[in-house]
């Protein structure tokens, strides 16, 4: 008369699964989140590259557009503001009756059909208080010629370098830096 045994998990033993299945959670969980926040943060800030690097191609000519007037391009520029925590950035571009000196923050007006130009980023904060325009030259093959959030260069077409620093709205410690170097290298995202 043998009793034989069968088998099954103990009670002690489905306690300890489901306690350690808990404490694992509790730590993937949240970093699952944190990751998901970086990324939809670097995403958008791609957003804002893709926007500059747009304004800088139109002036160098790689798009072949022209303006709504028909005439070609011969500046263009990213605007870039800030107005309740969402950046806006609007592609923009005129025709060679423009001055360089009427550049300016919030002149002269678009020429450019708006299309598909504009792009928003809800989770990127850029410190912007006012508009800030980064003009590119079409003589000058795309290269940076003025900033109206202060850098302006020499000389037309010498070029500048623009370093623009954006944080998360949701997370002050996610940053990045928007770059681009002198003489119309392509603009990029630094990540710290």
């Amino acid at each position: 008369m043998y009793m034989q045994r069968k088998s099954a998990f103990t009670l002690v033993e489905v306690t300890i699964a489901i306690t350690v299945t808990i404490i694992l959670a509790g730590i993937a969980i949240p970093r699952y989140n944190d990751l998901i926040r970086t990324q939809d943060f670097y995403a958008q800030t791609q957003e804002l590259v893709s926007c500059v690097q747009r304004a800088q191609s139109l002036a160098a000519g790689a798009q072949g557009a022209t303006l709504t007037n028909g005439a070609p391009i011969r500046w263009s520029a990213a605007q870039l503001s800030e107005i309740g925590g969402v950046v806006t950035c609007q592609v923009m571009a005129f025709d060679s009756t423009t001055q360089f000196t009427s550049l300016a923050a919030s002149s002269p007006t678009n020429q450019l059909d708006s299309g598909q130009n504009t792009f928003t980023a809800t989770d990127v904060l850029a410190g912007l208080t006012s508009n800030r325009r980064i003009y590119f030259g079409a003589l000058e093959r795309g290269v940076p010629v003025k900033d109206t959030g202060g850098t302006l260069p020499p000389n037309l077409g010498s070029g500048f370098s623009l370093s623009l620093p954006v944080t998360s709205s949701l997370d002050s410690t996610i940053l990045a830096t928007i770059t681009m170097g002198q003489n119309g290298a392509p603009v990029e995202v630094v990540r710290p």
